[in-house]
Formats: structure tokens, sequence, C-alpha cells
């Protein structure tokens, strides 16, 4: 929102990588921003619910922008399932989270989906555990985004997809990095810029950002590495969530 206006001036395409608003108009004519759906999120923790049998859940999210997005949603689609649920609002900087799963306990949540940003999303997992809660029935978002460490072991977390196994092993042999989430959506942009480039050069001509972003926005919808992209009219380029859980000390994907 910011960066938008100086690429419009300046006349360059935009990359960000985000969730999508999809109440949010355009960025800017040359922007796009990659990521997962609101709604995407939403309905993969809806069928991951439905598919252990609970009827229940209470969710943690931060008092930020993207994560009251994807609140809204949840309300929205948790009524129409006839799911009970509560809404947790947390402000970063808290650490203290025991008397609201307390409070959860006594009103008979059973499951708990934790959508926080480090360090107080380590801070409530680490409460729930100790409160007795069992990780199979805890559901994370972006537990992979970060340092990994033995509380994130066999919690599966909705996140964004890494690319193919081979994809992910080199690009952690190449940089000595364990944690991959977002590389395959910074590959496919890199991918479909040269795309672009190759398709509309002539010689001596660069193509503009126009032409670029316009050739992007006639895609419409390809395959990547990141699964399929689906581009938008505001420049959001989607991909489906996947599902992803940290077990013999590596994450691995599991069965969508």
């Amino acid at each position: 929102k910011v960066i938008a206006p100086i690429s419009d001036q300046k006349g360059k395409v935009l990359y960000a990588y985000s969730i999508e608003e999809k109440d949010y108009p355009s960025f800017g004519k040359y922007a796009f921003v990659q990521g997962i759906s609101s709604i995407g999120i939403v309905e993969k923790a809806i069928e991951i619910i439905k598919k252990q049998n609970a009827d229940n859940i209470a969710i943690f999210a931060q008092n930020i922008g993207i994560q009251a997005v994807v609140v809204k949603d949840f309300e929205k689609r948790l009524t129409a399932e006839n799911i009970k649920y509560v809404v947790n609002v947390t402000n970063q900087g808290e650490t203290d989270f025991r008397l609201t799963i307390a409070q959860d306990k006594i009103n008979r949540f059973t499951k708990f989906f934790v959508m926080m940003f480090p360090p107080e999303r380590d801070i409530v997992l680490k409460q729930l555990l100790e409160a007795g809660i069992e990780k199979k029935d805890i559901l994370g978002f972006n537990l992979d985004m970060g340092n990994t460490t033995e509380l994130h072991t066999n919690i599966p977390t909705i996140t964004y997809d890494c690319g193919t196994e081979d994809f992910v092993e080199s690009i952690q042999e190449e940089f000595n990095i364990d944690n991959t989430t977002s590389a395959a959506e910074f590959y496919d942009f890199v991918n479909i810029i040269i795309e672009a480039y190759e398709a509309l050069y002539t010689e001596g001509k660069k193509p503009t950002a126009e032409e670029i972003t316009a050739y992007i926005h006639n895609k419409k919808e390809y395959p990547c590495m990141s699964g399929q992209c689906i581009v938008n009219s505001n420049g959001f380029i989607l991909n489906k969530p996947i599902v992803r859980i940290y077990t013999d000390n590596k994450w691995q994907t599991m069965e969508n």
C-alpha cells in the first residue's frame, strides 16, 4: 500500500507476498500480491474439523488487519456450518493466555486453531499443552514460518504450498536453511516475469510495465511451483493452501 504509488510513478512491476484481502481494491496499476486467500484458509480449516467429527473450535487470533479478515470469513462459515466457535482476540505483546484457555475449556471447546505470529503464537501453543490440550486437537497456521522446535512437532498447520519435494530440497541445500516457506511463490513470480519478458520482447524494445502487467492478467490461471496460480482482477495471484506437519525432524505435506 505504501510502495505501490512509487511503482505506479516509476512504471515498475511490483510484487508482494501476503494473504488475499478480497475487499481491498488493486494496490496499484502494476502491482501483484501472491498468496493464499482468506476463504481458502477457512475452508481448509473447516474441512479438517469435519474430518475429525468436531462440532466446535476456539480460535486464537491477534488484533492485526489481515488476521481480522480471516476471522470475519471464519465467523460466516462456522455459523453456516452450525459449528460452535469462539474468537479469542489477543494483542501483540501479550504473554499470559491461561485464563482464556481455562474459560474455553469450561465452555467445552475441544478444538483450537492458533492463527498468530511469534513469539505470542508459541506462548499460546505452550500454554495450551500445559492446560492438557493434546496436539491432535490443535491446528496451526504458518507454523512452518520461523524457527521450528519440538513445540511444533505433530501439530498440523495450514500454510502455503512449498513446491515439489525436489524443489524444497534444492532450496534447503543451496541456502542451508530448513524453512522454505514462500520460496515457491517467489520462484513462481520470477518465472512469470521471465515468461512475459521473453514473450513480449522485440529487438531494441523492452516490454513496458503496462505490457507485462496485461500479460500476467491475461494468463488468468496457470500451473506453477506452488500448485496452481489464479490471477484475479485486483492483481492477487492466488494459490490453494496445503496442510503440513513437522515429524521425523522435517516438514512433510499431509494428504490434502
